[in-house]
C-alpha cells in the first residue's frame, strides 16, 4: 500500500475512533466528560503520531493542533485534534491538500480559525472556506453535546446539527436560517463549486466569528 493510501486509511480510523470515544464518554460533573477506555486513548495517541509521520509536510497547517499526550482522559483534550483531522479530510476529499504544500505556516499558529484567516489573507480562499466550514460544524456539534440534543442518526451532518439546535430552542429561526446560509457557502467551498468566490469566504469568516461570539461552548 502506498504511503498516501496508508495515511488516508489511518486518517479515517483516527476520526472514527475519536468520534466513538467522545460519543460514549461519561459525564463527570462541571461540564466535563471522561473517556472510559484508557488503553484506547493511548492507542489512538500513538496512531496519531504515526499519521503525522506518514503525512509529513502535507499537514503542516494543522501540525501544531495534532498533539495528544495519550494520558488525557477528557473529551475536551481530544476534540481539537478531531476537528483538525476532519479539516484535513475535507481538504483531501476535495483535492485541496496539494494547495497547502507550498505554504509556510509558523508552528505557533495552532487555532484552526487563525489558520483559515492566514490562508484567506494569502488568497487561498477555497482552502480557507473548507476550514471555516469544519470549524462551524465542530462548534455546532459541541453545542449539541452541551445541550444534550445531538442527532440520533449516525454521521450527522452540519444541517442535522443546525436543525437539532433549532428544535431544542437553543437559537431561533432567524439564527437557524443564518447558519444554513453559512453552511451553504461552506459546502460550496468543500465541493469546489464552480464560480465560488472569495466574497463568499469573507462572508463565511464574518458569520463564523459572529456565531462564536454569540454561542460559546
Amino acid at each position: 500500500m502506498a504511503r498516501t493510501d496508508k495515511f488516508l486509511a489511518l486518517l479515517n480510523k483516527l476520526i472514527g475512533d475519536a468520534s466513538a470515544m467522545i460519543q460514549t464518554a461519561m459525564p463527570v460533573g462541571h461540564g466535563f466528560r471522561q473517556i472510559q477506555d484508557r488503553e484506547a486513548i493511548m492507542r489512538w495517541s500513538n496512531e496519531l503520531i504515526l499519521f503525522k509521520s506518514l503525512a509529513e509536510e502535507l499537514i503542516a497547517p494543522w501540525s501544531a493542533r495534532l498533539r495528544h499526550t495519550g494520558e488525557a482522559i477528557y473529551t475536551r483534550d481530544m476534540e481539537p485534534q478531531l476537528s483538525a483531522l476532519k479539516a484535513i479530510k475535507f481538504a483531501i476529499d476535495e483535492g485541496l491538500l496539494t494547495r497547502f504544500e507550498d505554504l509556510v505556516i509558523a508552528d505557533t499558529i495552532g487555532d484552526l480559525t487563525e489558520q483559515a484567516d492566514y490562508l484567506l489573507g494569502q488568497n487561498f480562499f477555497l482552502a480557507a472556506g473548507v476550514i471555516y466550514r469544519a470549524v462551524l460544524e465542530e462548534r455546532l456539534r459541541k453545542l449539541c453535546e452541551r445541550h444534550s440534543c445531538l442527532p440520533t442518526k449516525p454521521h450527522s451532518t452540519l444541517a442535522d446539527l443546525n436543525q437539532a439546535l433549532y428544535k431544542a430552542r437553543i437559537y431561533d429561526k432567524s439564527m437557524m436560517l443564518h447558519v444554513t446560509a453559512l453552511a451553504s457557502d461552506g459546502n460550496d467551498a468543500a465541493h469546489n463549486k464552480p464560480g465560488f468566490t472569495k466574497e463568499q469566504v469573507e462572508r463565511l469568516q464574518s458569520g463564523v466569528r459572529d456565531f462564536f461570539a454569540r454561542f460559546s461552548t
